[in-house]
Protein backbone atom coordinates (compact mmCIF):
# COMPACT_ATOMS: atom_id res chain seq x y z
CA UNK A 1 0.00 0.00 0.00
CA UNK A 2 1.67 3.25 -1.32
CA UNK A 3 1.08 6.51 0.21
CA UNK A 4 0.87 9.27 -2.66
CA UNK A 5 1.77 12.69 -2.47
CA UNK A 6 -1.26 14.98 -3.95
CA UNK A 7 -2.83 18.66 -2.67
CA UNK A 8 -6.42 18.93 -1.51
CA UNK A 9 -9.17 21.35 -2.21
CA UNK A 10 -8.02 23.75 0.53
CA UNK A 11 -4.90 23.93 -1.40
CA UNK A 12 -2.72 21.78 1.81
CA UNK A 13 -0.63 18.90 0.84
CA UNK A 14 -1.29 15.66 2.16
CA UNK A 15 -0.77 11.89 1.47
CA UNK A 16 -3.25 9.41 0.98
CA UNK A 17 -3.36 5.69 0.21
CA UNK A 18 -6.47 2.75 -0.31
CA UNK A 19 -6.83 -0.25 0.93
CA UNK A 20 -9.13 -3.52 0.51
CA UNK A 21 -11.86 -1.38 1.71
CA UNK A 22 -10.12 1.67 3.92
CA UNK A 23 -8.75 4.75 2.56
CA UNK A 24 -5.91 6.24 4.88
CA UNK A 25 -5.45 9.83 4.30
CA UNK A 26 -2.59 12.07 6.60
CA UNK A 27 -2.27 16.23 6.89
CA UNK A 28 -0.17 18.01 8.86
CA UNK A 29 -1.71 19.59 11.54
CA UNK A 30 0.10 22.21 13.75
CA UNK A 31 3.43 19.93 15.04
CA UNK A 32 1.70 16.87 14.74
CA UNK A 33 -0.17 14.82 11.91
CA UNK A 34 -3.68 13.93 11.37
CA UNK A 35 -4.70 10.41 10.40
CA UNK A 36 -8.11 9.63 8.46
CA UNK A 37 -9.45 6.26 8.14
CA UNK A 38 -12.69 6.20 6.23
CA UNK A 39 -14.45 3.32 4.94
CA UNK A 40 -14.86 2.77 1.19
CA UNK A 41 -18.07 1.59 -1.09
CA UNK A 42 -18.65 1.57 -4.51
CA UNK A 43 -21.34 3.77 -6.06
CA UNK A 44 -21.70 3.26 -9.64
CA UNK A 45 -18.93 1.51 -10.28
CA UNK A 46 -16.52 4.18 -8.65
CA UNK A 47 -14.62 3.29 -5.12
CA UNK A 48 -15.46 6.50 -2.87
CA UNK A 49 -15.44 7.51 0.99
CA UNK A 50 -18.50 6.69 3.06
CA UNK A 51 -19.85 10.37 3.75
CA UNK A 52 -20.13 10.93 7.98
CA UNK A 53 -18.02 10.40 10.56
CA UNK A 54 -14.82 8.53 9.77
CA UNK A 55 -14.36 5.28 11.25
CA UNK A 56 -10.92 6.42 12.88
CA UNK A 57 -9.31 9.55 13.27
CA UNK A 58 -5.68 10.19 15.17
CA UNK A 59 -2.83 12.18 15.86
CA UNK A 60 0.84 11.43 15.87
CA UNK A 61 3.82 12.92 15.32
CA UNK A 62 5.46 12.51 12.03
CA UNK A 63 4.13 10.76 8.92
CA UNK A 64 5.59 8.18 8.96
CA UNK A 65 3.95 6.55 11.97
CA UNK A 66 0.91 7.70 10.24
CA UNK A 67 1.81 5.41 7.55
CA UNK A 68 2.92 2.29 10.15
CA UNK A 69 -0.39 2.90 11.83
CA UNK A 70 -2.12 2.46 8.27
CA UNK A 71 0.16 -0.23 7.30
CA UNK A 72 -0.90 -2.54 10.43
CA UNK A 73 -4.63 -1.61 10.46
CA UNK A 74 -4.55 -2.50 6.57
CA UNK A 75 -2.65 -5.69 7.45
CA UNK A 76 -5.12 -6.99 10.07
CA UNK A 77 -7.65 -7.26 7.64
CA UNK A 78 -11.27 -6.83 7.40
CA UNK A 79 -11.99 -10.62 9.37
CA UNK A 80 -10.01 -8.97 12.55
CA UNK A 81 -11.31 -10.67 15.51
CA UNK A 82 -11.11 -8.81 18.99
CA UNK A 83 -10.76 -11.98 21.17
CA UNK A 84 -7.83 -12.69 19.44
CA UNK A 85 -6.09 -9.59 20.05
CA UNK A 86 -6.92 -9.75 23.85
CA UNK A 87 -10.33 -7.87 22.99
CA UNK A 88 -8.82 -4.20 21.79
CA UNK A 89 -10.32 -2.89 19.02
CA UNK A 90 -8.48 -3.05 15.35
CA UNK A 91 -7.11 0.40 15.31
CA UNK A 92 -5.83 0.11 19.13
CA UNK A 93 -4.06 -3.27 18.06
CA UNK A 94 -2.67 -1.76 14.86
CA UNK A 95 -1.31 1.89 16.98
CA UNK A 96 0.44 -1.00 19.21
CA UNK A 97 2.21 -2.54 16.63
CA UNK A 98 2.97 0.67 14.58
CA UNK A 99 4.69 2.19 17.95
CA UNK A 100 6.19 -1.10 18.71
CA UNK A 101 8.40 -0.99 15.04
CA UNK A 102 11.96 0.31 14.86
CA UNK A 103 12.62 4.35 14.98
CA UNK A 104 14.52 3.50 12.16
CA UNK A 105 11.32 3.31 9.64
CA UNK A 106 10.32 6.56 11.36
CA UNK A 107 12.71 8.66 10.36
CA UNK A 108 12.68 8.42 6.48
CA UNK A 109 9.38 10.36 5.78
CA UNK A 110 10.54 13.11 8.42
CA UNK A 111 13.08 14.17 5.71
CA UNK A 112 10.87 14.08 3.24
CA UNK A 113 8.76 16.39 4.73
CA UNK A 114 11.63 18.60 5.31
CA UNK A 115 12.55 18.45 1.92
CA UNK A 116 9.09 18.86 0.58
CA UNK A 117 8.15 22.06 2.67
CA UNK A 118 11.75 23.38 1.21
CA UNK A 119 10.30 23.30 -2.03
CA UNK A 120 7.67 24.80 -1.68
CA UNK A 121 8.45 27.82 0.52
CA UNK A 122 10.53 30.63 -0.50
CA UNK A 123 14.12 31.18 0.38
CA UNK A 124 13.24 33.66 3.56
CA UNK A 125 10.84 31.07 4.25
CA UNK A 126 13.91 28.55 4.13
CA UNK A 127 16.01 30.36 6.44
CA UNK A 128 13.56 31.43 9.06
CA UNK A 129 12.89 27.21 8.94
CA UNK A 130 16.51 26.42 9.47
CA UNK A 131 16.59 28.45 12.73
CA UNK A 132 13.63 26.48 14.23
CA UNK A 133 15.01 23.15 13.14
CA UNK A 134 15.86 21.17 16.51
CA UNK A 135 19.45 20.05 14.98
CA UNK A 136 19.74 17.57 17.63
CA UNK A 137 16.90 15.73 17.05
CA UNK A 138 18.01 15.59 13.16
CA UNK A 139 21.86 14.27 14.65
CA UNK A 140 19.79 11.46 16.41
CA UNK A 141 17.56 10.47 13.36
CA UNK A 142 20.65 10.19 11.41
CA UNK A 143 22.54 8.45 14.32
CA UNK A 144 19.08 5.62 13.95
CA UNK A 145 19.80 5.82 10.69
CA UNK A 146 23.33 4.41 10.61
CA UNK A 147 22.24 1.72 12.94
CA UNK A 148 19.60 0.74 10.41
CA UNK A 149 22.42 0.84 7.74
CA UNK A 150 24.18 -1.43 9.68
CA UNK A 151 21.59 -4.14 10.09
CA UNK A 152 21.17 -3.56 6.01
CA UNK A 153 24.63 -4.25 4.92
CA UNK A 154 24.70 -7.08 6.95
CA UNK A 155 21.88 -8.45 5.17
CA UNK A 156 23.32 -7.26 2.27
CA UNK A 157 20.23 -5.14 0.92
CA UNK A 158 21.76 -2.89 -1.12
CA UNK A 159 18.26 -1.26 -2.75
CA UNK A 160 17.77 -0.50 0.95
CA UNK A 161 21.00 0.77 1.54
CA UNK A 162 20.41 3.12 -1.39
CA UNK A 163 17.51 4.48 -0.54
CA UNK A 164 18.72 5.07 3.23
CA UNK A 165 21.91 6.74 1.77
CA UNK A 166 19.34 9.19 0.38
CA UNK A 167 17.45 9.78 3.24
CA UNK A 168 20.24 10.19 5.34
CA UNK A 169 22.10 12.95 2.91
CA UNK A 170 18.70 15.04 3.07
CA UNK A 171 18.70 14.73 6.71
CA UNK A 172 22.67 16.20 7.02
CA UNK A 173 22.00 18.57 4.70
CA UNK A 174 19.57 20.05 7.04
CA UNK A 175 22.42 20.71 9.35
CA UNK A 176 23.92 24.25 9.81
CA UNK A 177 27.17 24.95 7.83
CA UNK A 178 28.60 27.19 10.34
CA UNK A 179 28.77 27.45 14.36
CA UNK A 180 29.67 25.43 17.17
CA UNK A 181 28.01 21.98 16.65
CA UNK A 182 28.78 21.16 20.74
CA UNK A 183 30.33 21.94 23.53
CA UNK A 184 33.23 20.47 22.34
CA UNK A 185 33.79 22.69 20.43
CA UNK A 186 33.22 20.68 17.32
CA UNK A 187 32.48 22.68 14.09
CA UNK A 188 28.99 21.65 12.05
CA UNK A 189 31.25 21.20 9.00
CA UNK A 190 33.38 19.05 10.93
CA UNK A 191 30.10 16.93 12.43
CA UNK A 192 28.91 16.51 9.12
CA UNK A 193 31.67 15.20 7.66
CA UNK A 194 32.11 12.60 11.14
CA UNK A 195 28.26 11.79 10.35
CA UNK A 196 28.72 10.75 6.36
CA UNK A 197 31.82 9.08 7.23
CA UNK A 198 30.40 7.14 9.90
CA UNK A 199 27.33 6.49 7.56
CA UNK A 200 29.20 5.26 4.56
CA UNK A 201 31.38 2.75 6.95
CA UNK A 202 28.08 1.55 8.39
CA UNK A 203 26.24 0.79 4.78
CA UNK A 204 29.57 -1.03 3.65
CA UNK A 205 28.67 -4.43 2.65
CA UNK A 206 32.06 -6.76 3.53
CA UNK A 207 32.44 -9.78 1.54
CA UNK A 208 31.80 -12.58 2.93
CA UNK A 209 34.90 -15.39 3.18
CA UNK A 210 34.07 -18.47 0.78
CA UNK A 211 34.06 -21.13 2.81
CA UNK A 212 36.73 -23.86 2.53
CA UNK A 213 35.62 -26.87 0.36
CA UNK A 214 37.34 -29.34 2.09
CA UNK A 215 35.39 -28.25 5.31
CA UNK A 216 31.54 -28.97 5.27
CA UNK A 217 29.19 -26.28 6.52
CA UNK A 218 28.04 -27.12 10.03
CA UNK A 219 24.39 -27.42 10.72
CA UNK A 220 23.31 -25.24 13.85
CA UNK A 221 19.96 -26.11 14.99
CA UNK A 222 18.25 -22.69 15.39
CA UNK A 223 17.54 -21.83 19.12
CA UNK A 224 13.94 -22.91 20.26
CA UNK A 225 11.48 -19.90 20.31
CA UNK A 226 10.94 -17.93 23.69
CA UNK A 227 7.07 -18.25 25.07
CA UNK A 228 6.85 -14.54 24.62
CA UNK A 229 7.41 -14.53 21.04
CA UNK A 230 3.82 -16.62 20.43
CA UNK A 231 1.31 -13.92 19.29
CA UNK A 232 -0.59 -12.87 22.09
CA UNK A 233 0.78 -14.57 25.16
CA UNK A 234 2.67 -11.56 26.80
CA UNK A 235 -0.67 -10.05 26.65
CA UNK A 236 -2.55 -13.05 28.24
CA UNK A 237 0.03 -13.08 31.21
CA UNK A 238 -0.76 -9.40 31.85
CA UNK A 239 -4.44 -10.50 32.04
CA UNK A 240 -4.09 -13.49 34.37
CA UNK A 241 -2.07 -11.40 36.56
CA UNK A 242 -5.00 -8.57 36.61
CA UNK A 243 -7.62 -11.32 36.65
CA UNK A 244 -5.67 -12.91 40.30
CA UNK A 245 -5.35 -9.02 41.86
CA UNK A 246 -9.23 -8.20 40.86
CA UNK A 247 -10.35 -11.90 42.59
CA UNK A 248 -8.49 -10.65 46.07
CA UNK A 249 -9.69 -7.16 45.17
CA UNK A 250 -13.26 -8.07 44.87
CA UNK A 251 -13.02 -11.38 47.07
CA UNK A 252 -14.36 -13.33 44.47
CA UNK A 253 -14.46 -17.05 45.01
CA UNK A 254 -11.03 -18.86 44.44
CA UNK A 255 -12.62 -21.73 42.31
CA UNK A 256 -14.21 -18.47 40.23
CA UNK A 257 -10.52 -17.22 39.82
CA UNK A 258 -8.89 -20.09 39.54
CA UNK A 259 -11.05 -21.14 36.73
CA UNK A 260 -10.35 -17.73 35.25
CA UNK A 261 -6.27 -18.47 35.03
CA UNK A 262 -6.73 -22.39 33.93
CA UNK A 263 -8.64 -20.82 30.83
CA UNK A 264 -5.84 -18.01 30.22
CA UNK A 265 -3.22 -20.57 30.64
CA UNK A 266 -4.75 -23.14 28.17
CA UNK A 267 -4.64 -20.40 25.81
CA UNK A 268 -1.67 -19.54 25.96
CA UNK A 269 -0.71 -23.07 25.54
CA UNK A 270 -3.14 -23.86 22.41
CA UNK A 271 -0.94 -21.10 20.59
CA UNK A 272 2.29 -23.33 21.07
CA UNK A 273 3.41 -26.58 19.16
CA UNK A 274 4.04 -29.55 20.91
CA UNK A 275 6.54 -32.30 19.41
CA UNK A 276 4.77 -33.17 16.98
CA UNK A 277 3.84 -30.04 15.86
CA UNK A 278 0.31 -29.83 17.23
CA UNK A 279 -1.35 -27.42 20.18
CA UNK A 280 0.15 -28.03 23.49
CA UNK A 281 -3.02 -28.21 25.15
CA UNK A 282 -1.69 -30.40 27.65
CA UNK A 283 1.63 -28.02 28.57
CA UNK A 284 4.00 -30.37 27.82
CA UNK A 285 6.65 -28.58 25.71
CA UNK A 286 9.83 -25.73 27.87
CA UNK A 287 8.10 -22.88 26.20
CA UNK A 288 4.33 -23.90 27.73
CA UNK A 289 6.00 -24.78 31.29
CA UNK A 290 7.60 -21.20 31.09
CA UNK A 291 4.97 -19.54 30.25
CA UNK A 292 2.98 -20.98 33.40
CA UNK A 293 5.58 -19.98 35.56
CA UNK A 294 5.31 -16.37 33.83
CA UNK A 295 1.49 -16.27 34.95
CA UNK A 296 2.08 -17.77 38.29
CA UNK A 297 5.10 -15.10 38.78
CA UNK A 298 2.87 -11.62 37.74
CA UNK A 299 -0.28 -13.29 39.60
CA UNK A 300 2.30 -13.45 42.95
CA UNK A 301 3.51 -10.16 41.84
CA UNK A 302 0.08 -8.76 41.20
CA UNK A 303 -1.30 -9.77 44.22
CA UNK A 304 1.41 -8.32 46.17
CA UNK A 305 0.61 -5.20 45.00
CA UNK A 306 -3.45 -5.35 45.32
CA UNK A 307 -3.08 -7.23 49.08
CA UNK A 308 -3.81 -6.06 51.82
CA UNK A 309 -1.45 -5.23 55.52
CA UNK A 310 -0.61 -8.07 56.53
CA UNK A 311 -1.89 -10.60 53.62
CA UNK A 312 0.06 -13.86 53.10
CA UNK A 313 1.31 -13.42 49.56
CA UNK A 314 3.07 -16.72 49.22
CA UNK A 315 0.37 -18.97 50.81
CA UNK A 316 -2.72 -17.16 48.77
CA UNK A 317 -0.33 -17.69 45.90
CA UNK A 318 0.38 -21.34 46.57
CA UNK A 319 -3.62 -21.74 47.36
CA UNK A 320 -4.92 -20.49 44.34
CA UNK A 321 -2.47 -22.53 42.01
CA UNK A 322 -3.85 -26.08 43.58
CA UNK A 323 -6.76 -24.72 42.53
CA UNK A 324 -5.99 -23.34 39.04
CA UNK A 325 -4.16 -27.31 38.52
CA UNK A 326 -7.47 -28.63 39.50
CA UNK A 327 -9.52 -26.56 37.02
CA UNK A 328 -6.96 -27.01 34.28
CA UNK A 329 -9.02 -30.64 32.93
CA UNK A 330 -12.04 -29.20 33.39
CA UNK A 331 -11.33 -26.08 31.17
CA UNK A 332 -9.41 -28.64 28.74
CA UNK A 333 -12.51 -30.60 28.79
CA UNK A 334 -15.12 -27.99 27.88
CA UNK A 335 -12.50 -26.78 25.13
CA UNK A 336 -12.26 -29.73 23.69
CA UNK A 337 -16.16 -30.45 23.98
CA UNK A 338 -16.66 -26.92 22.48
CA UNK A 339 -14.50 -27.79 19.28
CA UNK A 340 -17.72 -29.59 17.60
CA UNK A 341 -19.75 -26.52 17.80
CA UNK A 342 -21.38 -25.83 14.33
CA UNK A 343 -19.65 -22.21 14.42
CA UNK A 344 -17.42 -20.24 12.59
CA UNK A 345 -15.26 -20.24 16.02
CA UNK A 346 -15.30 -23.97 16.09
CA UNK A 347 -14.13 -24.10 12.52
CA UNK A 348 -11.39 -22.33 12.94
CA UNK A 349 -10.25 -23.79 16.13
CA UNK A 350 -10.78 -27.03 14.46
CA UNK A 351 -8.13 -26.03 11.50
CA UNK A 352 -5.09 -26.13 14.58
CA UNK A 353 -5.85 -29.84 14.59
CA UNK A 354 -5.71 -30.47 10.79
CA UNK A 355 -3.31 -32.91 10.90
CA UNK A 356 -4.54 -34.81 13.71
CA UNK A 357 -7.86 -34.91 11.63
CA UNK A 358 -6.61 -35.73 8.62
CA UNK A 359 -7.56 -39.74 9.51
CA UNK A 360 -10.71 -39.14 12.22
CA UNK A 361 -13.14 -41.61 11.18
CA UNK A 362 -16.45 -40.58 9.84
CA UNK A 363 -18.26 -42.03 13.10
CA UNK A 364 -16.24 -39.89 15.54
CA UNK A 365 -16.70 -36.49 16.64
CA UNK A 366 -13.33 -34.07 16.28
CA UNK A 367 -13.70 -33.61 20.12
CA UNK A 368 -13.20 -37.27 20.65
CA UNK A 369 -10.74 -37.90 18.35
CA UNK A 370 -8.31 -34.87 19.47
CA UNK A 371 -9.10 -36.08 22.96
CA UNK A 372 -7.82 -39.67 21.84
CA UNK A 373 -5.03 -38.51 20.45
CA UNK A 374 -3.72 -36.53 23.42
CA UNK A 375 -5.10 -39.27 25.63
CA UNK A 376 -7.23 -36.97 27.74
CA UNK A 377 -10.68 -37.26 28.60
CA UNK A 378 -13.68 -34.96 27.17
CA UNK A 379 -14.71 -34.67 30.95
CA UNK A 380 -12.86 -32.96 33.61
CA UNK A 381 -11.48 -33.87 37.16
CA UNK A 382 -14.31 -32.07 38.81
CA UNK A 383 -16.53 -33.60 36.65
CA UNK A 384 -15.89 -36.71 36.78
CA UNK A 385 -15.58 -36.38 41.00
CA UNK A 386 -18.83 -35.30 41.09
CA UNK A 387 -20.49 -38.90 39.12
CA UNK A 388 -18.74 -40.89 41.57
CA UNK A 389 -19.84 -39.09 44.26
CA UNK A 390 -23.81 -39.34 42.42
CA UNK A 391 -22.74 -42.94 41.86
CA UNK A 392 -21.37 -43.50 45.66
CA UNK A 393 -25.00 -42.30 47.23
CA UNK A 394 -27.17 -44.04 44.66
CA UNK A 395 -25.39 -47.39 46.18
CA UNK A 396 -25.43 -46.91 49.74
CA UNK A 397 -29.48 -45.52 49.33
CA UNK A 398 -29.48 -48.85 47.71
CA UNK A 399 -28.49 -50.69 50.40
CA UNK A 400 -30.51 -48.78 53.17
CA UNK A 401 -27.11 -47.71 55.27
CA UNK A 402 -26.99 -44.54 54.58
CA UNK A 403 -29.81 -42.98 55.87
CA UNK A 404 -29.03 -41.72 59.48
CA UNK A 405 -27.41 -43.55 61.85
CA UNK A 406 -26.88 -43.41 65.61
CA UNK A 407 -23.91 -43.11 67.43
CA UNK A 408 -22.96 -46.56 67.07
CA UNK A 409 -24.02 -46.53 63.29
CA UNK A 410 -27.61 -47.69 63.22
CA UNK A 411 -30.88 -46.06 64.02
CA UNK A 412 -32.32 -46.37 67.58
CA UNK A 413 -35.75 -47.97 67.00
CA UNK A 414 -38.12 -45.03 68.58
CA UNK A 415 -36.42 -42.54 66.14
CA UNK A 416 -37.72 -44.88 62.93
CA UNK A 417 -40.86 -45.13 64.36
CA UNK A 418 -41.04 -41.13 65.09
CA UNK A 419 -39.91 -40.69 61.94
CA UNK A 420 -42.19 -43.33 60.03
CA UNK A 421 -45.37 -43.16 61.89
CA UNK A 422 -45.35 -41.00 64.64
CA UNK A 423 -47.57 -37.57 65.21
CA UNK A 424 -46.54 -34.70 63.72
CA UNK A 425 -44.58 -33.31 66.48
CA UNK A 426 -43.04 -36.15 67.13
CA UNK A 427 -42.16 -36.85 63.48
CA UNK A 428 -40.62 -32.97 63.14
CA UNK A 429 -38.39 -33.08 66.59
CA UNK A 430 -36.99 -36.42 65.26
CA UNK A 431 -35.69 -35.20 61.92
CA UNK A 432 -34.23 -32.27 63.88
CA UNK A 433 -32.39 -34.66 66.22
CA UNK A 434 -31.27 -36.57 63.52
CA UNK A 435 -30.18 -33.36 61.22
CA UNK A 436 -28.29 -32.48 64.53
CA UNK A 437 -26.72 -35.84 64.86
CA UNK A 438 -25.09 -35.63 61.33
CA UNK A 439 -24.19 -32.14 61.39
CA UNK A 440 -21.78 -32.46 64.76
CA UNK A 441 -20.83 -35.81 63.41
CA UNK A 442 -18.46 -33.66 60.80
CA UNK A 443 -15.55 -32.34 61.48
CA UNK A 444 -14.48 -29.27 59.74
CA UNK A 445 -10.64 -29.90 59.42
CA UNK A 446 -11.97 -33.12 57.65
CA UNK A 447 -13.58 -30.76 54.90
CA UNK A 448 -10.25 -28.67 54.94
CA UNK A 449 -8.49 -31.70 53.93
CA UNK A 450 -10.47 -32.86 50.75
CA UNK A 451 -9.23 -32.06 47.30
CA UNK A 452 -10.41 -29.42 45.45
CA UNK A 453 -12.72 -31.56 43.15
CA UNK A 454 -14.30 -32.98 46.25
CA UNK A 455 -14.84 -29.33 47.65
CA UNK A 456 -16.36 -28.31 44.83
CA UNK A 457 -18.97 -30.89 45.33
CA UNK A 458 -19.22 -30.33 49.18
CA UNK A 459 -19.99 -26.55 48.64
CA UNK A 460 -22.81 -27.60 46.26
CA UNK A 461 -24.35 -29.75 48.82
CA UNK A 462 -24.01 -28.07 52.19
CA UNK A 463 -25.70 -24.92 50.09
CA UNK A 464 -28.73 -26.55 49.41
CA UNK A 465 -28.46 -27.92 53.14
CA UNK A 466 -28.40 -24.45 54.12
CA UNK A 467 -31.31 -23.54 52.06
CA UNK A 468 -33.11 -26.27 53.42
CA UNK A 469 -32.58 -25.46 56.64
CA UNK A 470 -33.43 -21.62 56.39
CA UNK A 471 -36.51 -22.57 55.20
CA UNK A 472 -37.29 -25.37 58.12
CA UNK A 473 -35.96 -22.07 60.24
CA UNK A 474 -39.13 -20.15 58.58
CA UNK A 475 -41.55 -22.40 58.69
CA UNK A 476 -40.76 -22.75 62.34
CA UNK A 477 -41.28 -18.98 63.45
Amino acid sequence: MKFQRETNENGAVQYRAEGASFRYTAWRKGKGWTLIIRRLETVAGIRVAVAGLPHHESTHDTLALCKLVSGEFEALGDNYRAAEHGHRERTTEATLRAYGESVDTVTADAAMIANANNEEGTATMAEKTAETIDHNRIVEEVNANIESARRLAEAENVDGLAELSKETETLISKLPTRGKANDDGQTWTAAKKELRNAFKAAATVQEKPAPKAEVAAKVVAPPAPSYDTYEGVPELVTMGAERAAEGVRLHIKTSTTAKELAAIGLDMWRRMPNKDGNPDIKGDSDQAKAASKALKKAAGEALAADGLDGFDVETALQKLWRAVQTQRTDVRAEYLRGLNDDTEEAAAERERYSKILEDKPEDVTAAEWIARSYNVSLKGQTELARERYHEKKALGSGQGGDAGDSEDGNDSEAETQAIESGTPDEHVLAIADRILKDILRGKPEEFEKASEAAKEVLREKLDAADQALKAMRRAAL
